[in-house]
Order: structure tokens, then sequence, then C-alpha cells
């Protein structure tokens, strides 16, 4: 029976479209007469799954398929929804895709997908179709100048991206290595001469950031150091004293005798936050409670003597402590070293984002190196997918100013080097 459980899960439920019931597919190739001869019961077991509650993410496309087969229903979302537009269009699932035209691709509907069909980059999603005789391409940027459009197009000749005569940003440079351990360092050195030479570059906010195709070349890198997952980045200084005071608040208040379970909300949902938001952000501008310990103490007190609690004075141990998590902070801020920065990262990750510059690396089966000699009719096998030369295209024209491709010496050679130098910079460390 353990077998029969295993094919059980394994085998793909779907909304059956001909007969117009869910139903299951013999998706794990087996002998098709054990198939029917437990499908019955496999089904009864993965329904009654359902019905409990342990759904999985491709559940909400079968089910919504279920709901939609009701015109009653199609019709309330038509009207609820006049105008619809869809972000990140390339990101869509393309059985969401089927959903929505169900539903909003009709005459009532102005219906609008928005999107880069080349910045499609998770494996196993499939290009969107673009039907260009209902199309308006918007390819003029506004993010760099034509010094990385011009090789981006011959990244991504279909993409055709045109930029504004006014954005001005420095060739793209290809950084020739033979020891990978210099290549950070050699991409910190190249940010402090462009940096000396060009004031815009300067006085530029946006970051900089390495990125990396697999995650555990961050060690190839800076050794010793292992990819730090954004997900895990420290909290922000407000929220984590406004969450001391809060649970500061909630512990006096209880200890005064409320013993409303809804206390914390009531607190958290408390007028008077709103102020506490606006008092912390000053006080975290200016690193010190001091100047605005009066607008504190009149917040904290109000929120005390409403829930029951007797007020507290200027000299109370919380304002320490306040004042000890704003210096460990600044303490944090100044330390820091290059070394130890999170700046490297996944190019899935920054999709989205404007970069200062962007140091990409290439190791191991060096798909990105294939692409750019591909791409520039030096490397006759065509052995990458589009997922990867999209991630070429998303890294490359995340920045503002300048790209840098890090490629091993073994992988540079004169031909390579004559169809390159009018529009990249050569730099050999």
């Amino acid at each position: 029976m353990k077998a029969v459980a295993k094919r059980t899960y394994e085998s793909e439920f779907y909304f059956n479209q001909v007969t117009e019931r869910l139903d299951l597919r013999n998706s794990t190739n087996w002998d098709q007469e054990k198939f029917n001869k437990y499908k019955k019961v496999m089904l009864k077991a993965i329904i009654a799954r359902k019905k409990e509650g342990f759904l999985q993410f491709d559940d909400t496309f079968i089910f919504s398929y279920v709901f939609l087969k009701s015109i009653k229903h199609i019709e309330i979302l038509r009207k609820r929804f006049k105008y619809v537009f869809i972000d990140e269009f390339q990101d869509t699932h393309p059985l969401g895709t089927n959903l929505l035209d169900l539903i909003f691709n009709n005459s009532f509907n102005v219906f609008q997908k928005i999107g880069d069909p080349f910045q499609t980059i998770f494996y196993n999603q499939p290009m969107p179709i673009v039907d260009e005789r209902n199309t308006f391409f918007l390819n003029l940027s506004n993010r760099f100048g034509n010094q990385i459009s011009e090789p981006l197009n011959v990244i991504m000749p279909k993409a055709n991206i045109e930029s504004a005569p006014d954005i001005k940003s420095f060739k793209p440079v290809i950084l020739i290595y033979s020891d990978e351990k210099k290549i950070y360092d050699s991409y910190r050195s190249l940010l402090s001469e462009f940096e000396t030479l060009d004031e815009d570059f300067r006085n530029s906010t946006k970051k900089d950031k390495v990125l990396i195709w697999a995650r555990h070349w961050t060690k190839i890198l800076k050794p010793g150091k292992v990819y730090a997952n954004v997900n895990n980045k420290r909290e922000n200084p407000n929220t984590t004293l406004k969450n001391i005071i809060i649970n500061f608040l909630h512990k006096l208040i209880i200890e005064s005798g409320n013993s409303d379970t809804k206390l914390k909300l009531w607190i958290r949902s408390h007028e008077k936050i709103s102020d506490l938001n606006i008092v912390l952000i000053n006080i975290i501008k200016e690193r010190d409670t001091s100047l605005h310990k009066k607008s504190l103490i009149d917040i904290i007190n109000s929120i005390l003597n409403e829930g029951g609690a007797p007020s507290i004075k200027l000299n109370h141990p919380i304002f320490n402590e306040i004042q000890k998590i704003i210096c460990s902070y600044i303490v944090e801020r100044v330390s820091i070293t290059e070394s130890e920065k999170n700046d490297i990262f996944t190019i899935h990750s920054v999709k989205g984002e404007t970069l200062r510059s962007a140091l990409v690396v290439d190791f191991e089966k060096k798909l990105l190196t294939k692409i750019l000699l591909h791409r520039y009719g030096l490397y006759e096998a065509k052995e990458y997918i589009y997922t990867d030369h999209n991630l070429f295209y998303v890294a490359m024209s995340r920045v503002t100013h300048l790209f840098v491709f890090a490629m091993h010496v073994d992988d540079w050679n004169k031909d390579l080097q004559a169809s390159l130098e009018s529009t990249w910079t050569i730099k050999i460390v």
C-alpha cells in the first residue's frame, strides 16, 4: 500500500475539460492496468485531503477552473474589475494566464499585460507568447546610456533597447582574471577608479552588487563567506524599537490587572502608535533620545493610563535600553568592512532593481561566458537555454553606469578582443 500511496501523491491531479470533472492522470508511467485498478481509490483519497484543506500551489488553478465553470461568477468578476493591468506579466503562470484570459479578454473589459518576455528567468517557466498585432512596445530605457544598450542589443537583439540621448554610462568592462580570489578586490578598485573620474557616478545613491548564478560561488569570491539570504537581513531599527515599546506597554498594563486577550492588538492599533513612529524616526535620524524624551514619555504614559496602568518617569530604564539599541546600529554601520559587506546576490534576486554597477562572475559550466561568445559569433554551439540567456540580459540591464563581466584568461583570445574592444573596456588583473 505504500507504493500506491506514493503513486497517489505523485500522480497529476487536474480538472478534466472533457468530462468537466476533477481527475487523475497517470503521470508516473505506472502500468496502465494497475493505474486503472486503483484510480478511483486514489482520486477519492486526494479529494478527501483537499476538503480538509491540504492544498498545493497548482490547486489554486484547478479549483479556479471549477469555480469559473459558472458564467455567473465570471460576470461578477468582469463587472467588478473593468480595468485589469498585470505587471511583470512574464512571471505569470501559463494556467493563470488562461484563467485571466477567460475572465477579462473580451470587448467589455480593458485588459493590459505589462512585462518583458526577456525577463522570464524562472526555470521551466515558458516564455510568454507576444501577439505583435496587439502590442505597444516600450523599448526606450531611461536607466542607462547607449554605452550599455549597444552591447546589450548584441546579447539580446530582439529586445531592441534604445537609450535616451542625455543619459551617459560607461562602456561595460571585461575583467580578465587568472586568480578567482582577486576578482572581488579588482572590482572594488574599479569602482574607486570610476568614482575619481566621474562626479555623477560618485554621487549616485544606487547600490553596487556582485551577481552570481549559483549561491555557493560566494565562498569562491570571498573565502569563508556564505551566501546571505536577503530574507535573513536584520530588522530595521524603527521596527525593533517599536516592538520593544509595545512589549513594554503590554507587560505593564498586564501587571496592573488588565487581562484582555486582545490587549496587544489594542496597543498596536492605538492612534498614538502613529505618533510613536514619527518620534522614533526622529530619534533614529538624530541618534539620540534626549531631544525627544518628553514626546516619547507622553505617548507611553497616554497608552499606559488608558490601559489602566500608572505612568512612568523620565529616569525609567526603558530609555537607556532604547539608546543602547540606537548605538548598536551606529556601531554596526561604521565598523563594517568591504569584505564583510553583504553585496553578493543571485541574478534572480535583483530582477526589478536599479543598480549603480554590477559585477557578474561565471564559474563551473560557464554558461554566461558561452552566451557572450555565441552572441558575438565566436562560439558555434548554442549550449544554453533561453532562461540562462535571459539571466545575462537581466543582469546587464540593471545598471545605470557600469557593468563588469569577469572572464577567465583561458577563455580569452585575440578574436574575442577584436570583436569586443570597440564597445567594451578590457581590463587584465
